[in-house]
């Protein structure tokens, strides 16, 4: 709900702004197959519709994120205030998770996943690896504003950096924490030539020193779940169903209601640990490729400006540093399709805004329309 909240409220000035992005036509042939076969494919019942709320309001976060991409610059007033919210979130997440970790029973999860996770620390939602996933797509949206000529946007963006990883670490989330180390070191070594060659040094060190000070953790991790549990049979459950609805699938929101009955795992509420599979179930090939084609056409731009040593090339390195690890992460785990989807399109819009260029300045749209010309070198 608050997700759905602050994106309502971000459409709302979107509309009266009259400032819709071109970049929306990414994400509708995904809203046009919903809305079909919501309405000759599908069965209507409470579970499709729950689900088709959650497919559209993911699709109303991608509006809404290329639309405050549009009001944010890299350089300047803006840019600030979008990274003190980054960051006021990122604090208070912080300052909960160590109250949990001394004992505090604060945002305690249910029982069933309380005994599955232990000690691991979730901050206010619902399971640790939530908090680690939506650490890791603030890590990517912040990475470029280290490199503004801002000093306090530098300053409050490496904050966001340094107080993600102690919960990134107690958390638990070998997939969140290894691919924000990756996202990381990725990110400095696409780093044009001859810029920040202190940094080039200092941050490997820093990622070498949090993966050795950690490895306690991680070393336990593995110990207690060495195969990842029972994500191969998931994944076999979720394979045998996709032949029979292979095009449009079962229907969002159904996968543990049709894969229950014939598997016991499933019935107790446990979906397959791949959001490319669970969505392949739920919403057919084509959906899934309808949902995650925006993402690889934005990796592709990306791919492409990664060599720019402008505020444009500084998004598109951030987006490929990121994407392999998110990819990690969507493809181990089921979580990037719950909650986390509405914020992981409304960043990922965010950066593929941010990259437009006008004309042949190289500059990003929203620089060029709401902030003062910078000097970016």
């Amino acid at each position: 709900m608050t997700y759905t909240a602050g994106i309502a409220i971000i459409l709302v000035f979107a509309v009266f702004a009259g400032r819709l992005s071109g970049a929306n036509r990414l994400i509708l042939p995904f809203v046009i197959f919903l809305s079909f076969c919501y309405a000759f494919v599908w069965l209507q019942t409470d579970e499709v519709q729950a689900g088709m709320v959650h497919f559209l309001t993911a699709a109303a976060a991608w509006v809404a994120g290329a639309y405050a991409a549009s009001c944010v610059g890299r350089d300047g007033k803006s840019g600030k205030q979008f990274l003190y919210w980054v960051l006021a979130t990122v604090l208070v997440q912080l300052v909960i998770s160590v109250l949990q970790f001394a004992g505090l029973p604060l945002f305690p999860t249910n029982a069933a996943t309380s005994e599955l996770v232990g000690s691991r620390v979730n901050g206010s939602f619902s399971h640790p690896t939530a908090l680690g996933k939506v650490l890791l797509l603030f890590l990517m949206v912040c990475l470029p504003f280290t490199r503004s000529i801002d000093r306090p946007a530098r300053v409050a963006a490496w904050a966001v950096v340094a107080m993600s990883f102690p919960m990134l670490v107690l958390s638990g989330g070998r997939a969140n924490f290894f691919s924000a180390v990756v996202m990381i070191l990725l990110w400095t070594l696409l780093l044009p030539r001859g810029r920040a060659v202190a940094s080039k040094v200092a941050i490997p060190l820093a990622m070498a020193t949090i993966a050795f000070a950690s490895a306690g953790v991680w070393a336990a991790r593995f110990e207690e779940d060495p195969e990842g549990s029972t994500r191969q049979h998931f994944n076999e459950v979720a394979m045998a169903l996709i032949p029979a609805n292979p095009v449009a699938g079962t229907g969002p929101n159904t996968y543990i209601t049709t894969a229950g009955p014939t598997d016991a795992l499933t019935a107790q509420g446990w979906p397959v640990h791949n959001s490319a599979l669970l969505a392949s179930v739920e919403i057919g090939i084509l959906g899934a490729v309808l949902l995650f084609l925006p993402l690889l056409i934005v990796f592709l731009l990306a791919w492409r400006q990664r060599r720019d040593d402008t505020k444009t090339g500084d998004f598109a390195r951030a987006y490929v540093s990121a994407l392999p690890g998110i990819a990690l992460v969507a493809l181990t785990g089921w979580g990037m399709m719950g909650d986390i989807l509405c914020l992981w399109l409304f960043f990922a819009a965010f950066c593929y805004q941010q990259q437009l260029r006008v004309g042949n300045r190289g500059r990003p749209l929203a620089t060029a329309t709401t902030e003062p010309r910078a000097v970016t070198s």
